[in-house]
């Protein structure tokens, strides 16, 4: 990002998230975000394969096998009032989606067509969405929407996947993580270099 919409953006949702939530795939392909670790925060990694505790600067990785319930109290409670941020995969958001678990989706829409990869918003059932705002930026536009469960306000300390903040309620289904075959070579690489693209905009002056 280089221009200062992006540059703000990106710094208030670091600013006020307090843990991460990734999958084991998303970890894999881009080979557990550098050195640092990237997030500079408490991350947790949702998987079928035990992994022990990973310690990068100032960013540790724990890896959770009991299921995306656990993953959420885990990061709510390492984050305190602070969001969960939720990275994603795919298959993760759309369990949080359908557990009921999300408070608001941001949306970012680039102009960068990738030809294959897991659909978004497959394998959803019905949500509605209340329109909040649309941020422009050089590199994207962002859609934000609060997801309408017939309850009030967000909850302080939410948790937030990829760019959907959401609370900690509602019944999560197992993760669907699996290993980085030759078959996903063409998405890994691509997501290799959607990695790099981020730590390059967090790296750039405004």
């Amino acid at each position: 990002m280089n221009d200062e919409t992006g540059h703000k953006l990106l710094d208030d949702t670091f600013a006020a998230a307090g843990a991460v939530i990734t999958s084991r795939t998303v970890f894999d392909v881009t080979g557990g975000w550098g050195d640092d670790g990237f997030y500079k925060m408490p991350v947790f990694v949702l998987t079928h394969r035990p992994h022990d505790e990973i310690v990068r600067g100032p960013t540790t990785f724990t890896f959770v096998t009991d299921g995306i319930e656990s993953a959420v109290a885990q990061a709510k409670a390492a984050a305190g009032d602070r969001n969960v941020h939720i990275m994603g995969g795919a298959s993760v958001i759309q369990q949080e989606l359908n557990a009921g678990l999300v408070d608001e989706l941001h949306l970012p829409v680039a102009p960068l067509l990738l030809g294959d990869g897991t659909p978004l918003f497959a394998a959803l059932s019905r949500i509605a969405l209340e329109p909040l705002g649309v941020i422009e930026s050089t590199p994207a536009i962002h859609l934000c929407y609060r997801a309408l469960r017939g309850e009030a306000a967000p909850a302080r300390g939410s948790t937030t996947l990829g760019h959907l903040r959401s609370a900690t309620r509602g019944h999560g289904r197992e993760p669907r993580d699996r290993d980085v075959s030759a078959a996903d070579a063409q998405s890994a690489a691509r997501l290799r270099e959607l990695a790099e693209l981020l730590q390059q905009a967090a790296a750039a002056p405004a």
